[in-house]
This record gives C-alpha cells, structure tokens and sequence, in this order.
C-alpha cells in the first residue's frame, strides 16, 4: 500500500524512473480497487459515478508511471504508444514494463534502486 501511495503522490511526474516492484504494486491495487468499485461495492453504497471518479482521478498516475517505469528499462515513453497496436504492439509494451531496469544512470535519471544515505 505504500507503493501505491507513492505513485499517487507523484502522479504528475514525467522524469525519473521508477522499480518493477513499486510500478506493479501500484497497478495490482489499482486493479484490485477498480473491481472492488465496479462489482462490490458500487451495487450497494455508490453510484457508478464513484468508479468513473476512482479512474479518472487516478488515470494520470497510471500514465506516468508506466512513463517512469519505461523509463527504467531505458526506454522513452513513446513506448506507451506502442500498446496501441493489437497484440504484437500490447506484447512490446508488455516486455517494456517487465524488463529488468538498467543498472546504472541512464538518460532519464539515476538508478532508483540505488540507496541514498
């Protein structure tokens, strides 16, 4: 839950990178609560306005990160244009954001596993 906190604080952030592990926490919880909303609870206690808020309000955060952590693996965010071919182009995107990041700094900032002291 802190991972997904994270990302939300910095969900206008283009520059940087961002870790495998903080990029797909962020995208489970997300998913988990988009369902939570759009089949748990959404029936009872909210109204579908509730669910289009979530996404709309966190649809930047997702964009950005997926920005970010493609940026990790050393490439641009034109990538994430990518996911719009059908399947092949899914599939490029895919490995972009599975792809273990760069080691080192690259063109797009230091390396954000690297601890600070």
């Amino acid at each position: 839950m802190i991972e997904y906190l994270k990302v939300l604080r910095h969900s206008f952030r283009l520059n940087g990178r961002l870790t495998r592990r903080s990029f797909w926490c962020f995208f489970i919880i997300h998913v988990i609560i988009t369902l939570f909303l759009a089949y748990g609870v959404v029936s009872y206690w909210f109204t579908e306005a509730a669910l289009l808020g979530y996404v709309v309000m966190t649809c930047p955060a997702l964009i950005t990160s997926s920005c970010r952590r493609l940026h990790d693996s050393g490439y641009s965010f034109r990538w994430l244009f990518m996911g719009l071919v059908p399947v092949l182009g899914t599939l490029f995107l895919l490995y972009g954001l599975l792809k273990k990041g760069e080691p080192y700094h690259n063109r797009f900032g230091p390396n954000p596993r690297v601890w600070k002291h």
